[in-house]
């Protein structure tokens, strides 16, 4: 539905604040010519095949990180309604539980992109999350992650945007390359029990793809 528009909900702490976004050109933020350029992400192609299997004219997805005007545009084009959850990762125990708690009218979402946010969050974070998630979330919601699978690794998450639907382009910004703790694949099914690992792809970058889907019995 390419003439609908993507809806854009935005919050920050405190209060809160609801738009509608429309790029009218190059976001000013745009990586410059020297950075990364695109890659092919066969898990992002599978992500977006399981959202188009749902059949849903208009999916809400569910965006945790930084937007991007290009993944905004890619939203619109597809007809979907659009949140982004710019979650604090310097909030810890109860701060981070009412952080969440201040989207909690949102939802059901039919599609989640968590991209490398995991990877800055603790176990018990990670657990509060995932049960979050699991009662905001349609069945079979398809599930992105990506993790750090070698150290080390940026100090910040990265800002991802969306190319098309197979192609991906993360922004390290200026943070170093110093962090040196890291998850385990195992430590997401603990922590998120209500979803099921799909598929997996490992990249070039020490980065491993995950696809997961809401489990039909959770």
């Amino acid at each position: 539905m390419p003439n609908l528009l993507a809806r854009l909900l935005t919050r920050s702490f405190p209060g809160k604040s609801e738009t509608q976004f429309q790029p009218l050109g190059p976001d000013p933020s745009d990586p410059s010519p020297d950075q990364p350029a695109g890659y092919e992400s066969r898990a992002f192609k599978l992500w977006t095949e399981s959202l188009a299997q749902s059949g849903l004219e208009s999916p809400r997805v569910l965006d945790l990180g930084k937007v991007h005007a290009r993944t905004l545009s890619f939203f619109q084009d597809l007809g979907a309604s659009f949140g982004v959850m710019d979650l604090d990762i310097s909030l810890k125990g109860t701060a981070f539980e009412m952080a969440l708690e201040a989207y909690r009218d949102w939802g059901p979402f039919d599609g989640v992109l968590a991209w490398d946010l995991p990877n800055y969050m603790d176990a018990d974070e990670l657990g509060v999350l995932g049960a979050w998630l699991e009662a905001h979330t349609s069945r079979p919601c398809p599930l992105l992650v990506c993790m750090a699978t070698r150290t080390p690794y940026a100090d910040f998450p990265g800002r991802y945007s969306v190319l098309d639907e197979s192609t991906l382009q993360v922004d390290p910004g200026t943070s170093e390359a110093t962090r040196t703790d890291r998850h385990i694949p195992n430590v997401l099914k603990r922590a998120w029990p209500g979803f099921s690992p799909n598929r997996s792809f490992l990249l070039r970058n020490g980065m491993q793809e995950f696809v997961l889907t809401r489990s039909p019995l959770s």
